[in-house]
């Protein structure tokens, strides 16, 4: 049985593609995972041959905010000594994201492994959203000048190590597209991560959760709330929508208590309502219990324009219709199927959007989406990826 050594920058517990791809994975191979920030929950996500590896950093804090704050493709060096203290020959080195590819083409040189790169985004493109938009004039400056630095030695460090990757795969087509282009290489595999197939039976009720009426129309945001997905615009549209319109957060992250601070500032507490993230395997038992689906990107980078929004398809596997921006990946897939409605980032459009789809046939979207689903699932995408190891 081939061996694959697996590594990630980050924890796992909620890496709904990464955990996927390691259960396909350990059907034909035993697979070591080294990651970060493990927690008790970790040893049930995978029944057999997976090896979990949870990994400290042993920088000091400073050092450490240097190295993320700079050269962030040698945060995760350390790998390399805690892979090779295990004394095994690995057939594969799996990177998941840049952060992982330099330590992985060290392995790759020091046991002579293949080397797997699954860039799940534009990594160098996502820099800016890491930074606030309304610093001060001198902190602007210094955040400019870190976003080039970074942007610009993540570029040049990229386009070295991905020569060194014997395979390349990635999320999209539009993805897909840019690197070809950007590197040079036309061998490129497209694993979009789409859910596994499953039957949902039962639906969270959020009415009776938030003590709403039946009547009441229930839309689902859901996933991390962070920067580049028109939060404020969603929340300022629900002042344009009806009466019995209601919507739900489902999810953390860092613009959570803004959007709080907001809803409570502008007394919509009636209308807008937040639940904390819930673990992945669950999820589509959550995002049945909504009447809509909303996943809005805001192309503040160019990841973010051209990124396929995991949300997208689990609002399909859940068949609820979706109310999405106006990037390319979100048209390809909801216009195809007729899932929704594609929409402008701005306030009225997206109120617009929800009103009318509060009011009609929802049967038409749903029988769609479940259309939808026997194209975009998880069994027919890890077929492209077992290839790679036939």
């Amino acid at each position: 049985m081939k061996h694959v050594c697996v590594l990630l920058n980050g924890s796992i517990i909620n890496d709904s593609r990464v955990i996927k791809t390691i259960k396909t994975i350990s059907k034909i191979a035993e697979v070591d995972l080294f990651y970060v920030n493990a927690t008790d929950a970790d040893k049930s996500i995978f029944e057999h041959n997976v090896l979990l590896f949870n990994c400290k950093q042993v920088r000091s804090n400073l050092t450490l905010k240097i190295v993320k704050h700079s050269c962030f493709y040698n945060e995760f060096l350390f790998y390399v000594d805690e892979v090779l203290k295990q004394k095994k020959k690995y057939d594969y080195i799996f990177c998941n994201d840049l952060p992982t590819l330099k330590p992985g083409y060290l392995l790759k040189l020091k046991l002579g492994s293949k080397l797997i790169y699954d860039s799940h985004e534009i990594f160098t493109g996502t820099i800016n959203q890491f930074f606030p938009d309304n610093a001060t004039f001198f902190k602007s400056l210094v955040f400019k000048s870190l976003i080039w630095f970074m942007t610009s030695m993540g570029n040049r460090a990229e386009k070295k190590l991905v020569k060194k990757a014997d395979y390349f795969i990635t999320t999209s087509q539009s993805f897909k597209s840019y690197f070809s282009k950007k590197f040079n290489r036309d061998d490129i595999k497209i694993v979009m991560n789409c859910p596994s197939t499953q039957e949902v039976l039962r639906a969270y009720d959020f009415r009776k959760h938030f003590d709403l009426k039946e009547n009441d129309f229930v839309v689902l945001f859901q996933g991390v709330l962070n920067k580049g997905r028109a939060l404020f615009e969603l929340v300022e549209a629900m002042k344009y929508t009806s009466a019995n319109i209601k919507l739900v957060f489902l999810g953390d992250g860092m613009l959570k208590p803004l959007l709080q601070n907001k809803v409570n500032n502008t007394n919509m507490q009636h209308k807008i309502f937040f639940m904390d993230r819930v673990p992945s395997k669950d999820l589509i038992f959550y995002t049945k219990g909504a009447d809509a689906g909303i996943n809005l990107q805001a192309p503040i980078n160019i990841s973010k324009k051209l990124a396929s929004a995991n949300k997208l398809f689990e609002y399909m596997h859940a068949n609820i219709p979706i109310i999405a921006s106006d990037v390319p990946e979100n048209k390809l897939v909801v216009e195809k199927y007729n899932l929704g409605y594609i929409v402008e980032n701005k306030p009225t459009s997206i109120a617009n959007a929800i009103n009318k789809m509060a009011i009609s046939d929802r049967s038409v979207y749903i029988e769609n989406c479940k259309k939808a689903a026997t194209e975009y699932n998880w069994e027919n995408q890890e077929k492209c990826l077992l290839s790679i190891f036939e």
